[in-house]
């Protein structure tokens, strides 16, 4: 049942959320110009980070690509003052500033301005973009509506999920692939695969259109063209004003200039610290009261024809910068300590979403007690390793491994799932197939064994491995439960509508091609596994013949620096060969190319110091940030 919620307290929520927009607006441009400023100066690279993407989600705390897109609005408005002004007194919001920003000239700026105080964001976007003769450019202010997404259920043997996550770790931390990227690499491998099989099939290579494509086209221009009507209807009766109700003191008077901000990189990165918390704070503020009026459509009872027309006419936003927002606000609704974190500026939004999604996929109770134990271990983090130590309590969970929980793992589980990881970059989870189809599928190493190679700290990079012979035993052993059936176990993908269409479709091929076939796996899901890892193969096969291949396999192809991710990997000694430094596994480890030649050769931003297993991390010419192992000790 929805709940009611009169004008009266409709208008006094929107009013609230009215002042909490306009000053989201005058942030975000301080956010932009300061990130601007110390991006000009090197600040990223001074304070030991590689880039400054990895800099905003260790230290601001907020979507990395966001933070993006407000300084290149700051640098557009610095020719536009008048624009400018007008955002940061809140007298337009982003979303008509950011669409003047892409139009506007010094020369037709006042014009603009003028004519964007009188119109709709969306009267206007209809107007330049006819004025310009193309298309209106995409901006904050777009109905971004997010695909419809389906969740697909099947249930396989446990050594098939064994294998699902070896290739998820491969193609993650070789890569860089991941979520829905990842599902389509899967299906169109596959897609290949069986289209090779059998060319007469019709096997579809790409996504399969919608059944109804074309009266699915119609209908949904004819829901826009209804949607814009009934926007354009509600137009008159829209309150659109703009003006200040009061505010915050700390919001009062003018903004500095970019050119005339600080030169010094140390205040400006305090300055970017507390911006950060002072948004992650307005986030949850607003994420509350939106979820409040959202509830009880209280857009409608304002006369808004839809929740777009209100984010982008009334708040100045887009609907899935709100929505994500009210995600975050229910997501913490039970969960006091990521509250009293995210509020105290102990963790940033980006941390905050990642923890309470996490707790809630516990399906239980005990999700506020997980929650606080996961927010003290946020702080005894940076946010790379706090998200890798998410990924490894999920799949240890998934992967029924002894003592698996949701709970932080210790660093026993860390090292055995970088262990695991290791061994599906060296293709050590995969054997050859002993009758090869199709240019040989592979079949699986069993959990039983992974298991066993697991306990015994096995990484021989040639027995088992993708293109060598199997070893002298019997390369699919017995499973973990013994000679009984194997336990079945639920996989949930949850897919985009498309790709879920394309997965059915395949999977129905797969059926068939499997009446006539010995060697396609007993699912689906092994034949998708086996597919990748066929198709694969040679890469995994050239990348253990690099030197050092052993190295970069044991930090899993990725930048090893506690704040970076990128996976253009060279090799560094932690004590310098001009020291007496060797080649042994303690003394090397793998930086990206940015961390090692520039960052800790040229500027010395980043120390280093041995053993690989726990090392000694000084982030910043002035240490700004102390890592050792992977505890955070100090962040300044």
């Amino acid at each position: 049942m929805t709940p009611h919620l009169d004008p009266a307290a409709a208008e006094e929520i929107d009013r609230d959320l009215a002042r909490l927009t306009r000053r989201d607006g005058r942030l975000a441009l301080a956010l932009g110009e300061t990130m601007e400023r110390f991006a000009r100066l090197a600040g990223p690279a001074k304070l030991g980070y590689s880039s400054r993407k990895a800099y905003t989600t260790q230290v601001v705390g907020q979507p990395a690509r966001w933070v993006g897109d407000m300084c290149a609005l700051a640098r557009r408005l610095q020719e536009l003052p008048l624009t400018r002004a007008a955002l940061a007194a809140g007298t337009i919001g982003r979303s008509m500033a950011a669409l003047l920003a892409g139009h506007a000239t010094p020369e037709t700026e006042l014009a603009l301005l003028l004519e964007a105080k009188r119109t709709t964001v969306a009267r206007m976007k209809e107007r330049l973009a006819n004025a310009a003769k193309q298309a209106a450019e995409a901006d904050d202010s777009c109905d971004d509506e997010e695909q419809p997404r389906s969740t697909i259920e099947t249930t396989v043997p446990l050594d098939h999920v064994w294998a699902y996550e070896g290739i998820k770790l491969l193609m993650a931390s070789a890569f860089g692939v991941r979520g829905d990227e990842a599902a389509e690499y899967l299906l169109a491998e596959a897609a290949i695969a069986l289209s090779m099989l059998d060319p007469e099939l019709d096997v579809p290579v790409a996504p399969p259109r919608h059944p109804n494509a074309k009266g699915h086209h119609e209908q949904r221009e004819m829901d826009a063209a209804c949607r814009k009507a009934a926007e354009e209807a509600a137009e008159p009766g829209l309150d659109l004003s703009r003006e200040e109700d009061g505010g915050d003191s700390d919001d009062d008077g003018p903004l500095t200039p970019i050119d005339e901000l600080s030169d010094d990189v140390y205040v400006l990165h305090q300055k970017l610290k507390a911006l950060g918390m002072t948004f992650g704070r307005r986030d949850l503020e607003l994420g509350q009261l939106a979820d409040t009026f959202w509830a009880a459509r209280g857009w409608k009872v304002l006369g808004y024809a839809t929740e777009t027309q209100y984010c982008r006419e009334r708040l100045g936003l887009s609907k899935s910068s709100v929505r994500k927002r009210i995600e975050l606000a229910r997501d913490i609704d039970q969960l006091p300590a990521v509250t009293q974190a995210l509020e105290g500026g102990r963790i940033g939004f980006e941390a905050a979403t990642m923890i309470a999604r996490h707790a809630h996929t516990s399906r239980g109770f005990g999700k506020a007690e997980l929650a606080r134990e996961w927010v003290e271990r946020a702080r005894a983090r940076t946010v790379v390793h706090l998200r890798e130590e998410l990924d490894v309590a999920k799949t240890r969970r998934r992967l029924e491994l002894e003592d698996a929980s949701l709970a932080p793992p210790d660093e026993a589980a860390v090292q055995e799932f970088q262990e695991l990881r290791a061994m599906a970059l060296k293709g050590e989870m995969f054997v050859p197939s002993k009758q090869p189809l199709a240019d040989g599928f592979q079949l699986f190493v069993t959990g039983a064994e992974l298991k066993r190679r697991l306990a015994e700290g096995r990484t021989d990079t040639k027995a088992g491995a993708i293109g060598c012979q199997p070893p002298p035993a019997p390369p699919r052993l017995p499973s973990s439960h013994g000679d009984g059936p194997q336990p079945m176990r639920r996989v949930r993908l949850n897919l985009p509508d498309d790709l879920a269409r394309w997965y059915r479709r395949l999977n129905r091929d797969w059926q068939v091609l499997s009446s006539e076939h010995d060697n396609l796996g007993t699912t689906f899901l092994e034949f998708l596994c086996m597919a990748m890892a066929t198709s694969w193969r040679h890469i995994v096969e050239a990348a253990r013949d690099v030197k050092w291949a052993d190295i970069y396999a044991r930090d899993g192809y990725r930048c090893v620096s506690p704040v970076c991710t990128r996976s253009d990997v060279t090799l560094h000694h932690l004590r310098f060969r001009s020291r007496g430094g060797g080649h042994e596994a303690s003394n090397t480890a793998s930086l990206c190319s940015c961390c090692h030649l520039e960052l800790v050769h040229d500027r010395a931003a980043i120390r280093a110091e041995p053993p690989a297993e726990t090392i000694r991390w000084l982030l910043g010419k002035v240490p700004q940030l102390e890592v050792l192992g992977r505890e955070l000790k100090q962040a300044a």
